[in-house]
């Protein structure tokens, strides 16, 4: 099969599978591979995924970063994919990266400031 009737064929899965997918704005979508969202960039007035199941740890992640946009204090810059799956609490206050400072060290840096439990952990202490 060619690239063209590949995407096709994964298109059909993801419409089976989503029925917002027709009108989803979302840059980043539970429904494609962890490398397909790597690629992304999420800011906090942006949409989410709308599915209610099947919500990987980061979509509630984006929630709670939303919330707090809407409802208590802007949050400034952009979160990708990685950020999102790091193990940190979202409260008042979180800040994204600045898109005109997009580097390693800009990235580390954040990471260092919000760190948390290893995403391991966490999913340990969430099975028991």
């Amino acid at each position: 099969m060619g690239e063209l009737t590949n995407k096709v064929v994964k298109e059909t899965e993801l419409k089976k599978e989503c029925k917002y997918f027709e009108s989803c704005n979302a840059p980043l979508c539970p429904l494609l591979s962890d490398d397909v969202n790597s690629l992304g960039l999420w800011y906090a007035d942006e949409d989410i995924c709308k599915l209610k199941i099947k919500q990987p740890y980061w979509v509630k992640k984006q929630q709670k970063i939303q919330h707090i946009h809407k409802h208590q204090k802007p949050v400034f810059g952009y979160f990708n994919f990685q950020m999102l799956n790091h193990s940190f609490r979202v409260q008042r206050g979180i800040i994204g990266l600045d898109p005109d400072k997009n580097t390693d060290s800009e990235l580390q840096m954040w990471f260092k400031k919000y760190k948390g439990k290893s995403r391991l952990e966490a999913v340990s202490k969430q099975a028991s």
